[in-house]
């Protein structure tokens, strides 16, 4: 099946006050065996008149705001006004007349609720349900709550930190979706 992840860092999570200042997305199909540094990307900065947010979401971005502050060659970026279209024509290429399936850690419950809101967003493009690798990783008996990314990733053995930058994100999602195939191949074949 092939499906894109996506990740979107914002200025906080209260989508009627902050904002999309970064968009990663990678498609990936389960049919094929393609190497994950060779999976198809789409990466940008996002970028406003003015920025407004929560504390500690403008804090944990200092880098992307230093991008967006000095725009150093090799990065892409692209309005508010016309994220939606840049990314949803990439979505397009890959999914051509099909709608895409999204995987995201928390996505329909706070990412969604932010592309929605972006100017020429038609969420029409996507299909209504999503992949979220958390339930793969919860533990009934012993979890308080759902797992988080990192949480998610200790359980798998997946090394690293949750980098809070989008297009890393998004692969982490792929790595944990994979994570059956990669270390139970009996399971799945």
């Amino acid at each position: 099946m092939k499906y894109v992840s996506i990740d979107l860092e914002m200025t906080g999570l209260n989508e009627e006050i902050c904002q999309i200042i970064e968009v990663g997305a990678v498609v990936d199909d389960t049919r094929h065996e393609t190497p994950i540094d060779k999976l198809p990307t789409f990466h940008c900065y996002v970028t406003h008149p003015f920025y407004q947010g929560e504390p500690f979401a403008l804090n944990m971005h200092a880098d992307i705001f230093s991008k967006l502050h000095h725009r150093p060659e090799g990065w892409r970026y692209e309005s508010i006004d016309n994220v939606a279209v840049a990314f949803q024509s990439w979505v397009a290429k890959h999914f051509e007349e099909e709608r895409a399936t999204i995987a995201g850690k928390n996505f329909m419950s706070c990412d969604m609720n932010f592309l929605k809101k972006i100017p020429n967003f038609d969420k029409n493009q996507f299909k209504h349900r999503c992949i979220d690798p958390a339930m793969k990783f919860w533990q009934p008996k012993i979890d308080e709550e759902i797992p988080n990314l990192k949480t998610c990733m200790e359980r798998a053995g997946i090394a690293g930190e949750v980098t809070h930058t989008a297009l890393e994100d998004a692969f982490q999602v792929i790595k944990l979706l994979r994570y059956e195939k990669i270390n139970m191949p009996d399971l799945v074949d």
